[in-house]
C-alpha cells in the first residue's frame, strides 16, 4: 500500500498475503495524523 504524504513525501507499507487491507489504510491514517503533527512548528 502506498500513500501520498505532505511535501512529496511517500509512505510505503508492506505486507503478507493475509493482511488486513482494513488495518493498513487505518494505520496509514494514524501514520499520516503524527507526520502531520510533526511538521507543526513548536
Amino acid at each position: 500500500m502506498v500513500a501520498a504524504l505532505e511535501h512529496g513525501a511517500t509512505l510505503a507499507m508492506a505486507s503478507g498475503h493475509a493482511v488486513n487491507l482494513g488495518r493498513l489504510r487505518t494505520a496509514a491514517r494514524r501514520f499520516q495524523e503524527q507526520y502531520r503533527g510533526a511538521l507543526v512548528p513548536a
